[in-house]
Order: C-alpha cells, then sequence, then structure tokens
C-alpha cells in the first residue's frame, strides 16, 4: 500500500537531529504543498471530523492529492483513474465490520424500496393462456 507522502521531511529530520541544514537538494522541489500547507489541510481535516476520522480524512484527500501532483505533468495520463480509485478504495471502509454492515444497510434499503414500488404498482395478472392462443399472429410486415 502506498503512504501517499507528498511532503519531503527528510530535511527537516536532518536539520532537527544534526543541528545543521541538510546539504542536499529537496526532494520535491516542485511540490505545491509544503509542510505549512499539509499542517493547514491536517488542521481542516480535524476541524471537519475529530480524532481518527480526521486523520482518515487528512489520508484521503493527501493521497487524492498525491496522485494528482505525479500525474499533473503527464501528457499521458493512463493509469490516473486506476490510481484515484485505488486511493478511495483504501479509505472506503474502517474495516471488514464496516464493509459488511454498509452492504447490509444497502440491501435493506433496497428491499424496503422494492417493497414500496410493489406497493405502488397494481398487479396486472398475466394473460390467461387460452386467450393468447386464439390471438392471430400478425405478417411480419404488419408486426413491425
Amino acid at each position: 500500500v502506498e503512504k501517499h507522502e507528498i511532503e519531503d521531511r527528510l530535511p527537516v529530520l536532518y536539520q532537527e537531529s544534526m543541528g545543521e541544514p541538510y546539504p542536499g537538494q529537496a526532494f520535491h522541489e516542485s511540490s505545491v504543498l509544503g509542510r505549512r500547507e499539509l499542517d493547514i489541510l491536517r488542521d481542516t481535516c480535524s476541524e471537519k471530523k475529530e480524532g481518527e476520522a480526521g486523520e482518515e480524512l487528512y489520508g484521503l484527500v493527501r493521497g487524492l492529492l498525491d496522485v494528482e501532483q505525479r500525474f499533473r505533468t503527464m501528457t499521458k495520463r493512463k493509469g490516473l483513474y486506476g490510481e484515484l480509485e485505488s486511493v478511495l478504495k483504501f479509505y472506503l471502509y474502517d474495516g471488514a465490520e464496516d464493509a459488511q454492515s454498509t452492504m447490509d444497510e444497502r440491501i435493506k434499503r433496497r428491499d424496503e424500496a422494492m417493497t414500496r414500488v410493489d406497493e405502488l404498482i397494481p398487479h396486472v395478472p398475466d394473460e390467461e393462456p387460452e386467450k393468447a392462443a386464439e390471438q392471430p399472429e400478425l405478417p411480419y410486415e404488419e408486426a413491425h
């Protein structure tokens, strides 16, 4: 599973541990999202959803942004939809129990809707087989 780490943490970690600036080049020089922007994103997600749900929302948005960033400069974006779909599927459910309860709820709503449809549409009995046999067949030209 890809982590979609779009921030370059190496220079910061190097500075913190060594006490001097990182001597190499920044990995994501062309990135639109730096540490400050990602902190704002995390705070915004935490405001919308509390606790673990906020972190999950942050992970989802960050993953989608990573995919967009990797594909934005490509002339042919083959595989873009597959990448987006894999990020969405990864964050779709909280686990097997959540997936099962969501599916159970969908089935319940579908069954309830079908019951209402059956109540709204009057039942018309099928024609009696004898009457159907009595009707003459139309020639092909008249039937079409």
